[in-house]
């Protein structure tokens, strides 16, 4: 079962319906258990280790089986991710502590991040992410830039203390592996919230494609997830309407969990390549082969009312039927040349000149 997050607080929390036996739960104890992979698991695929972080690793992300010693045992039966960072990231004189002055110029309470990942090629969608934000009052944001491009024309734009460019230690898909930016961007995202986890950083990712349209969203989401603190380790928005989760909409708190849950999306967009997974699939597939216990649901899903995908608010018409007023809207699906004029016709870009975002806080 999926537990879903209601878009009031005085509501109960309710569940999907138990022909669907779907749960997203706990990440590693479905992998391990008692030092060794459940039968249910060793069928498909043997256990899988990684040296992402490692000394020992070459190549910074490449995911790889290898054993791993002594790994620290949880009380609830976890693991503790065996995905760890090299100390020396932010060593004075590193270019990465540049990095890490705009991270914390940007955290806001408690330990919360708001970011997305992008590339030159989405400048457009980044003003109008940036601008919609800035319209909802909300001052505090980082753009990971995945090229010197991007970075510089965003330094240049006035959101220096805002963007960064990814360390060449942060990358997992590069422009030399991937096409597009529609390849580089979900799967290098990955990567970057991954890190974010192990800085002790919660971590509000929104593709560009977001469009911010109410004040607080950030603090609604905050709320909901420390409603159920102990057990709720993250909040997604919802791809469609089969419950599934969209990968370009989540908070994400950083635990022992989630950095798991992270590793595993890793491995397999590194190790699933014929045919390759989308960032989408890799999440739910991931999700997917979760153990269902009602109980130790980590993962939640947003309404589609107050936090609506685009098949939800264009074609649905979900939110302008009851009167609900969205707290954001993604137009992942919504590509093309006519993306821009469809978005005006519905009052939803708010970047100047098309192309820059006013640089008003």
């Amino acid at each position: 079962m999926l537990l879903f997050l209601s878009a009031r607080l005085t509501l109960p929390i309710s569940y999907r319906n138990a022909t669907h036996p779907r749960t997203i739960i706990n990440v590693s104890s479905s992998l391990f258990s008692d030092n060794h992979p459940p039968d249910n698991h060793a069928a498909s695929s043997p256990a899988w280790l990684c040296n992402c972080y490692g000394n020992d690793s070459n190549i910074p992300h490449k995911v790889q089986d290898s054993p791993v010693d002594s790994p620290r045992w949880l009380d609830d039966g976890d693991t503790q991710p065996l995905v760890e960072p090299v100390q020396t990231w932010f060593a004075r004189g590193n270019k990465e502590s540049q990095v890490r002055a705009v991270i914390e110029k940007n955290i806001q309470q408690p330990r919360t991040l708001l970011t997305t990942v992008a590339t030159w090629q989405q400048r457009t969608d980044v003003y109008n992410w940036m601008a919609s934000l800035q319209k909802t009052n909300e001052t505090k944001f980082v753009v990971a830039c995945l090229d010197d491009q991007l970075h510089h024309e965003l330094t240049l734009a006035g959101y220096k203390d805002h963007a960064f460019l990814v360390p060449p230690s942060w990358l997992h898909y590069g422009p030399a592996t991937a096409q597009t930016y529609q390849d580089i961007t979900p799967r290098t995202s990955t990567v970057i919230v991954h890190q974010l986890l192990h800085l002790d950083i919660t971590v509000l990712y929104a593709d560009v494609d977001t469009i911010w349209l109410r004040p607080r969203a950030r603090e609604y989401l905050c709320t909901l997830i420390e409603i159920r603190w102990d057990r709720t380790h993250a909040i997604f928005q919802q791809h469609g309407f089969g419950q599934q989760v969209n990968s370009g909409f989540f908070l994400m708190r950083p635990t022992d969990v989630t950095k798991r849950l992270m590793a595993k999306v890793i491995y397999l967009q590194e190790t699933q390549t014929s045919p390759a997974l989308t960032q989408n699939q890799a999440f739910n597939q991931v999700l997917d082969s979760l153990t269902a216990d009602i109980r130790s649901s980590y993962v939640a899903l947003l309404d589609v009312l107050h936090f609506p995908n685009d098949r939800a608010y264009f074609d649905e018409k979900l939110p302008a039927q009851l009167h609900v007023s969205p707290y954001l809207v993604q137009v992942r699906q919504r590509n093309g040349s006519n993306r821009m004029t469809m978005l005006k016709q519905h009052k939803l870009w708010f970047a100047v000149d098309d192309t820059k975002a006013s640089n008003q806080s």
